[in-house]
């Protein structure tokens, strides 16, 4: 029965974390950049910024139409417009028509020589057509006017990659641009790519896998040894299940405290960009790769503990109980679905544990 009730009051408790309201709902349908621009543009039709504006977010959704619409729009208006020379060469660029891609950033460098979005695109171009010499002059002068942009290095990398076939060179420039930008997703990608295909052995990854896995069993052992315990001074009954209400009470509460705090936001960040890890911790060899995964480990496991020990409230040998925990713990590490599940969680274990502690008190 009082298991019951702390099931109830978990579920009620989410539910009122989880379910948005009416306002919020209407929120999240309107208040979008390309919503808001739009309404904007309802009122100042000829906003040629609002245009170039609007097609590029027109390009980040692929509607080519779209963004070309608005593109020629703003041109139309003024054809030395710079920022929609740029959208024109972009849309042109995605149709495979470089020649009008080139002839528009052309004249968006020679309208403003200092534009760096233009030189860059012209260097992705030169890059793609393989032109390297004249690639490298443009990623150059961007360096020159920006020492700190990341797109820059990224394609001086792959440039030197493909021309001189120096793949530690390249590394060397793919790696700053890791390091002015995190996110950079191009290049962390390029940065594993390549790194597979030279910087480790099959061997580096076993260790890896074995540092990894050591802590996880170092892991399931104190959590055997805490049922141990807990079942010896009768608080666990024989599915491992808690036979104590202030326990279970305890657990909920921790396991929420614990998901509102820094460590737990700090586990998830890791565990949720692994690829950020590797990139800052990378370096060869088999201890090192054996280091890395223990320490990947300690991560993944600083994000679970709380909530692998929620196994004592439901049931240790419950399957559905336990399957429930391991689609959350799943869910929670994906930068889309788990950054809304977190804290919602927290919230909803804390008021689980209050609401069991709440009836215990008053029975």
């Amino acid at each position: 029965m009082d298991k019951s009730i702390a099931y109830l009051g978990l579920a009620a408790a989410l539910w009122a974390a989880c379910s948005p309201s009416a306002p919020e709902e209407q929120a999240k349908k309107t208040e979008t950049p390309l919503d808001s621009v739009s309404v904007y543009l309802e009122s100042n039709p000829n906003d040629l910024d609002a245009l170039a504006f609007r097609s590029g977010l027109y390009l980040e959704q692929k509607n080519l139409p779209y963004a070309k619409a608005d593109m020629e729009a703003a041109l139309a208006l003024d054809s030395n417009h710079v920022p929609s020379l740029l959208r024109k060469g972009e849309v042109y660029f995605i149709g495979n028509q470089t020649r009008i891609s080139k002839e528009a950033w052309e004249r968006c460098i020679q309208l403003d020589p200092d534009n760096i979005p233009c030189r860059l695109k012209m260097a992705e171009l030169y890059s793609i057509v393989q032109d390297y010499d004249k690639c490298l002059t443009f990623v150059d002068a961007v360096l020159k006017r920006d020492e700190n942009n990341a797109m820059a290095y990224y394609i001086k990398g792959l440039a030197l990659r493909d021309t001189k076939g120096d793949t530690a060179l390249a590394l060397k420039y793919i790696q700053k641009s890791i390091d002015l930008n995190p996110t950079f997703v191009p290049a962390l990608r390029t940065f594993v790519n390549m790194g597979a295909a030279g910087a480790s052995r099959p061997i580096d990854s076993v260790a890896l896998v074995a540092g990894y896995a050591l802590v996880w069993v170092l892991g399931a052992a104190l959590g055997a040894a805490a049922q141990m315990a807990l079942s010896r001074v009768g608080m666990l009954a024989q599915d491992g299940s808690s036979l104590s209400v202030w326990l279970t009470t305890a657990l909920l509460i921790a396991a929420g405290l614990y998901q509102l705090s820094i460590l737990k936001a700090a586990c998830l960040a890791k565990c949720r960009m692994p690829l950020t890890y590797f990139m800052g911790r990378w370096a060869p060899g088999l201890p090192r790769a054996f280091i890395m995964g223990a320490e990947l480990g300690l991560i993944c496991f600083g994000c679970c503990w709380a909530l692998m020990a929620l196994a004592f409230v439901g049931g240790t040998m419950s399957l559905v109980w336990m399957g429930l925990a391991t689609l959350f713990m799943v869910l929670e590490k994906l930068p889309q679905l788990g950054r809304p599940l977190t804290r919602p969680a927290g919230f909803a274990l804390i008021g689980a544990g209050a609401v069991l502690a709440l009836r215990t008190l008053l029975t």
